[in-house]
Formats: C-alpha cells, structure tokens, sequence
C-alpha cells in the first residue's frame, strides 16, 4: 500500500550526490524548503534503494547523479552540513518518487470535510479513489501520524471497494460509501480527542497501530466482500 512509504518520508528532498557521502540538496518537496542549498552529509549510504524484491544488486550512487532523499524525520544540523536519520536514497525514475512528489498535506480538519463530501456523494469514486491514496496529515504530529496513515489506507481499500461495487449495485454502493464515511468520521474524532488530552499510545510506524475499529473488517460484512462485484464472499 502506497502509506506505508508515508511514515518513512516526512522529509523528502531531490539532491546530487558528491562524494565520500556528501550531497547538495537541490530543492525540498517535503519538510523545511529553507534547507534548498545546504550540504547533506549520508556517510553510511552507498546504494539506491532497490525498486523491487527482484533487485537483489542496486545501483550504487554516482557522483554528479541526481536523487532523492527520504527519511521519517528532519534534518538535524551540523554547521553548514546537514544530517538524516535512518535515510534512504530513491533513483530519480523510481515510482515511489513519483507517489512522494504527487502527495497533498491536508489538516484533520480538511481530512473531515473531505470524507464528509465523500459521504453526501459530491465525489465520482473514481475521483475520491485517486484523491484519498495522494493525501497526508504530518501536522498530526510524530506520534499520532502513523494512526492517521492507517485511516487513510483503510479509505483507500474502501474507496477501491466503492469504484468496484457501484458497476453492479449502484444503491447497495451508496449505502456502503455513506456507512465507511461515518465510520470513518468517527473514528477521525477519536484521533482528535486523543490527540488533544494525549491519551493516545506513541507509535512511529503504520504496522504499531493497534486498537483502533476493525473498519475492513465490518465493510466486508456490509457489502459482501470489500470487491463485491469482481470477487464477492457470497456467491
């Protein structure tokens, strides 16, 4: 699923590599745009990320090659050199840079005007599908963000389900967009309420969240299979 690359790359930046571990950043698509032009120091980073399970030997990174730069925190600073945390080094024509680069941050509170737009039908599914798998919510913070991730993925299946289903029962496809939605809005005021009073365990990546509504689970049960039309659970 395309968030779990979210918690990974809360900054995430374009830069040419230089030598003995040394880049430029050349401009910065997610976290602090001011940092465009400091030196970023990756002493431990000899190799590109590898595309796929199948590319046991990445590319190692070559002077004067343009990449980018991912890392689930911000840069820290060291004089005029900057550093990263737990880096990785994506080739440009990797398709997860082309993911990163196409994300829009929205606030919880747009997060719930969307889903409520969602609910009343003002989004084609097709349309919703392709807007809710580009979203994300870094200004809930380090420790929260990760549930956030997980919301989004669970609307991401549920919107692919939606696209599905209304080919074969469009009104029975109504009645489950509008129930996800508010199982979905509720589950956003939860997060909102614990985010406020703090009574929300810490976690740092989307796979460490746990006590949360089980929102595929009771999707399925509505509407027969989260793809009721291609692979129904009842026949």
């Amino acid at each position: 699923m395309p968030q779990l690359l979210l918690d990974h790359a809360q900054f995430f930046a374009e830069v040419v590599f230089r030598a003995d571990g040394e880049y430029d950043i050349l401009r910065v698509a997610r976290g602090d745009s001011t940092l465009a032009g400091r030196r970023l120091v990756l002493p431990n980073v000899r190799d590109v990320v590898p595309r796929s399970c199948c590319e046991h030997h990445p590319p190692a990174v070559a002077a004067g090659h343009a990449y980018w730069v991912a890392s689930p925190g911000q840069l820290e600073s060291r004089g005029r050199r900057v550093t990263l945390d737990h880096p990785q080094v994506f080739d440009a024509q990797d398709e997860r840079v082309t993911y990163l680069r196409g994300l829009h941050d929205v606030t919880p509170a747009e997060l719930a005007s969307i889903l409520e737009s969602w609910r009343d039908g003002r989004y084609p599914p097709h349309e919703f599908s392709e807007l809710i798998v580009n979203l994300d919510v870094p200004s809930a913070g380090p420790c929260l963000r990760p549930y956030y991730h997980w919301l989004l993925m669970v609307l991401t299946y549920e919107a692919w389900g939606n696209q599905d289903h209304v080919k074969c029962a469009p009104a029975r496809a109504r009645e489950g967009r509008e129930a996800a939605a508010r199982d979905a809005l509720s589950v956003l005021g939860l997060l909102e309420n614990n985010r406020r009073t703090g009574r929300m365990a810490c976690v740092h990546t989307l796979s460490e969240v746990v006590g949360l509504p089980s929102l595929l689970e009771r999707q399925e049960a509505r509407t027969n299979g989260l793809y009721p039309c291609t692979n129904p659970t009842r026949k």
